[in-house]
């Protein structure tokens, strides 16, 4: 079996699904041949390891066209000529896997159709959330409709695409939760040589500190200012022993950061802000210490820094609005807000009896292993890729 990956090859999760589960179809005989064909500009992260894998990549940004691409309003129309060309050239493919559904997908459908037994097309999140725009959602119509298969991340997303989508007339759908990078890493490697992989440069306190995690990202989305606020309601006898650590490595504007350091400048409570790129040791090291997430975005589907948190037994506070029935069907121990003008009181509550709420929470590994680890999703994955 011959499978084609649209996408992006930098993307770790691209990585790990060939790594952790096409890779070991194919050491088992299922999968012949596999390579990646991408319509961005990409940084080559993971070439080496893609070509140590004998996994070919096609770029279409190394066609010699590619300096009219930028050009506006024939721009597009070279990228759909050259995309063509290049993947005529290619022998045919028993699945071609689209990895984000990308609306220019639409204008060369035909040619993917052609190229491929059968189509399997996935949305990530921000696909089907952010998508606007009338001729951008009909050309992601004409991917669905052309698709044998839509694969969806959660069950909100689900709910999501059936409602957006309604007249799509593909409706096979099927939800598979996307592994967690990190865990995988953490599971496959850490665990094994933990005094190597572990690394000290984030000087995190000693055992003796109760350490509150801010969210994932410098993402406005995050509300970090607001949460901020709410802290400082606190009072300081429970915020004493407290650090709260506010991980900011990316996502978020120089303005949004500067107001966040603003912010904090009057706070009364002992802080630290990540903004350095965190290795994967880095941020185990940090889940490993953090006792309380405070999980309150305005929008997510389920991401992987929420489900971290939870595997890695941290007592994680998160927003009723964001609806993680999922969790309530599995007997996740997590705690739930319905504003975030309720976090003082929430918060102030968990800090005062930290130890209770972590016994709480000392079963979530096992609960959420079905959500982030590789070797409990590769059956769905059997049933995608190998049906009669």
């Amino acid at each position: 079996m011959n499978i084609l990956i649209l996408g992006n090859p930098d993307s770790i999760y691209i990585k790990d699904f060939i790594e952790y589960y096409l890779l070991e179809s194919k050491k088992q005989g299922r999968i012949s041949r596999i390579a990646i064909f991408t319509i961005h500009k990409y940084n080559k992260i993971f070439d080496k390891f893609y070509a140590s894998k004998d996994i070919k990549i096609f770029s279409l940004y190394k066609s010699s066209m590619r300096i009219f691409f930028s050009v506006p309003k024939i721009g597009i129309f070279f990228k759909i000529v050259i995309f063509k060309l290049m993947l005529g050239k290619l022998s045919a493919f028993d699945i071609c896997h689209i990895q984000g559904i990308d609306w220019f997908y639409g204008f060369v459908m035909g040619s993917i159709r052609n190229s491929s037994y059968r189509v399997v097309s996935g949305f990530w999140g921000s696909d089907l959330y952010k998508v606007k725009g009338d001729v951008k959602i009909k050309l992601q119509r004409r991917i669905l409709n052309n698709s044998d298969l839509v694969i969806l991340g959660t069950d909100m997303m689900r709910r999501v695409y059936l409602k957006k989508y309604r007249n799509v007339r593909n409706k096979n759908v099927k939800v598979i939760y996307f592994p967690s990078p990190i865990i995988n890493y953490y599971v496959n490697r850490y665990k094994s040589d933990k005094d190597k992989c572990k690394n000290l440069k984030l000087n995190l306190p000693a055992n003796n500190k109760i350490v509150v995690t801010v969210g994932y990202n410098g993402s406005t989305n995050q509300q970090h200012l607001s949460i901020i606020e709410r802290v400082n309601k606190i009072d300081s006898t429970i915020l004493k022993n407290v650090l709260f650590v506010f991980p900011v490595t990316y996502g978020g504007s120089v303005s949004y950061l500067n107001a966040i350091k603003k912010k904090l400048e009057d706070a009364s409570f002992e802080f630290l802000v990540l903004e350095n790129f965190l290795s994967y040791d880095d941020i185990i090291y940090l889940f490993e210490r953090t006792d309380v997430y405070v999980h309150l975005p305005v929008t997510d589907s389920f991401s992987s820094a929420m489900r971290e948190n939870i595997y890695f037994e941290s007592v994680v506070i998160t927003g009723s609005w964001l609806n993680y029935e999922i969790l309530d069907k599995n007997n996740v121990f997590y705690l739930k807000i319905k504003s975030i003008k309720d976090l003082s009181c929430s918060l102030a509550n968990v800090l005062d009896k930290i130890e209770y709420f972590k016994n709480r929470s000392v079963n979530n590994k096992m609960l959420i292993d079905e959500f982030v680890l590789w070797n409990k999703v590769k059956n769905k994955w059997d049933e995608v890729y190998f049906v009669d």
